[in-house]
């Protein structure tokens, strides 16, 4: 677990957003009996294998996360979906707190923010999945841009920007791709910055780590006050 800070540029608030990225955790019966609400676990037990491992992880993550700031048991807790299956913290010690979570095929990722904030999250690993997601959706002025930018691997980094972005709003992807069409894409130190055309309060920052594309979307008046890529780092060789 890592804290990302961020600072409001019209008034220097600060918000410290409890943050962790960790590889898929095993199916276990025990665990999850130890991580789920009773609720959470009548749903698992409806799953396929593959979802339950991935239901599992971030409802576990999320809650470690959350028991760090108030120390109860984890099964206490519920996490609910809303309209758009978009997360939601059931339990009135968390009152005030928000969160996002995503998934790649080996990682999962998740955050907690102050309801005064939105944040979206998302994670992604395979390239070639998101060329064939993405054919026909980017545009000929994104393509120009990364292509300014000397940015590979280009389906990939806008497919995770759009989810996060899209997470920002609460629909998910369920608005058209290029209604999502960025504005700007610059990378340095490790990080990619984008912005939005049609989303000008939203910008994005993005890394690789462990070959998985993390990307976090907040207001455009908030700065991370350290990149993301070198926290993480120092987070998983600990």
């Amino acid at each position: 677990m890592i804290n990302l800070t961020f600072t409001n540029s019209t008034n220097s608030d600060t918000f410290c957003c409890p943050f962790t990225f960790h590889k898929l955790f095993d199916i276990d019966k025990e665990e999850a009996n130890r991580w789920l609400h009773p609720k959470e676990v009548s749903f698992f037990n409806t799953l396929l294998e593959r979802r339950k491992q991935t239901f599992l992880s971030g409802r576990k993550v999320l809650k470690q996360l959350l028991i760090s700031i108030v120390p109860i048991k984890a099964h206490q807790i519920e996490i609910g979906k809303g309209i758009f299956e978009q997360p939601f913290i059931k339990h009135p010690s968390f009152q005030g707190w928000e969160c996002s979570i995503a998934h790649s095929q080996s990682h999962i990722a998740s955050i907690l923010f102050p309801s005064d904030l939105i944040i979206g999250i998302d994670v992604e690993s395979n390239q070639e999945e998101m060329s064939a997601k993405t054919k026909g959706q980017i545009t000929y002025q994104e393509k120009m841009l990364c292509l300014a930018q000397g940015v590979i691997d280009v389906e990939i980094k806008l497919w995770s920007a759009k989810e996060a972005l899209s997470k920002c709003l609460k629909t998910g992807l369920t608005i058209p791709f290029t209604i999502l069409e960025i504005d700007s894409i610059v990378e340095m130190e490790n990080q990619i910055e984008i912005t939005f055309k049609n989303f000008p309060q939203y910008k994005v920052s993005q890394c690789i780590i462990e070959g998985e594309c993390l990307s976090v979307c907040y207001p455009i008046q908030l700065s991370l006050d350290k990149k993301i890529a070198p926290c993480l780092h120092d987070a998983i060789l600990k």
